[in-house]
């Protein structure tokens, strides 16, 4: 059994009954495009509505949920007799899995394409802009390097429900670093990406790894989760890009002493701490 098969059943019973799509429609208070979509098999019926159709087309619902008429099969002698009730209640609720699978995916699809137009709306405006007011293309070239950069990021995220996380940072990965150039390469600065933040980059997203490879493959709590992001960005991160940063700019020993990173290290360790030791009395008194 199949929706299109109960599809086909639906349209010649209706021509039977000398229905149009919109007769019938009004008779179920829906619209003749939700029938249209019965009848070829892309949409089913919703359950309250499958009595009442049954009703105006002079057949069973088992008949309307089985694509036909339902054939009975029964054992002889002692043998409890049985009919094909279940495999048609497993078959619809199978059909209802796949449509519903199906409008996810469709939305999911729809989302994708209004996501990438808005992007290439906007990055064609502003390559537009930029070449009415300069006759060249410079400060554009940014926004097409960034929205080509979101849409490797975001895709991913809208596309998969299963390793979403991983095929993002993958492309977050694989992109952050040929973005940076380009800005560089159009920037006045030079030479600040590979020895500057390709460093910066690479424990950032060390950490950011870990935390996502944690959230796909353990099942850990997401307060965990939570206070492990705050002890790998709120402290290691910080004190080490903040000591590396010093060094490489050059600071006097004062400017490097500046308390602020200290002070977010000291603040998102409590927190950590504090949501760990949550998560433990929790557990202790449940």
């Amino acid at each position: 059994m199949g929706t299109k098969k109960t599809g086909v059943f639906i349209s010649e019973q209706r021509k039977l009954k000398h229905m149009t799509q919109k007769e019938l429609a009004q008779k179920l208070n829906v619209t003749d495009k939700a029938v249209s979509k019965w009848e070829r098999g892309i949409g089913y019926p919703e359950v309250t509505t499958i009595p009442l159709l049954a009703e105006f087309l002079g057949v069973t619902a088992s008949e309307i949920i089985s694509g036909g008429p339902a054939e009975s099969s029964y054992y002889q002698g002692n043998v409890q007799h049985t009919s094909s009730s279940d495999n048609i209640a497993s078959n619809v609720k199978k059909d209802m899995e796949h449509l519903a699978g199906k409008k996810a995916l469709h939305a999911k699809d729809v989302a994708i394409m209004a996501f990438s137009a808005a992007l290439l709306v906007g990055a064609f405006v502003s390559i537009l802009c930029n070449y009415i007011m300069s006759k060249k293309f410079d400060w554009s070239v940014y926004v097409l390097g960034g929205a080509v950069t979101a849409w490797i990021i975001t895709v991913p995220l809208l596309r998969f429900t299963k390793y979403q996380y991983i095929f993002s940072m993958i492309g977050l990965s694989i992109t952050i670093v040929p973005l940076l150039l380009l800005i560089e390469y159009l920037g006045q600065a030079k030479n600040w990406v590979i020895p500057f933040a390709l460093p910066i980059i690479i424990l950032s997203l060390a950490s950011l790894w870990i935390f996502v490879l944690l959230l796909t493959f353990t099942k850990m709590k997401l307060i965990k989760l939570v206070a492990l992001a705050l002890v790998l960005y709120g402290v290691v991160d910080n004190l080490v890009i903040h000591q590396f940063v010093g060094q490489y700019l050059k600071l006097s020993s004062a400017a490097q002493s500046n308390p602020s990173s200290a002070i977010v290290a000291i603040i998102c360790g409590f927190l950590a701490l504090s949501l760990f030791s949550v998560t433990v009395f929790f557990k202790k008194h449940t």
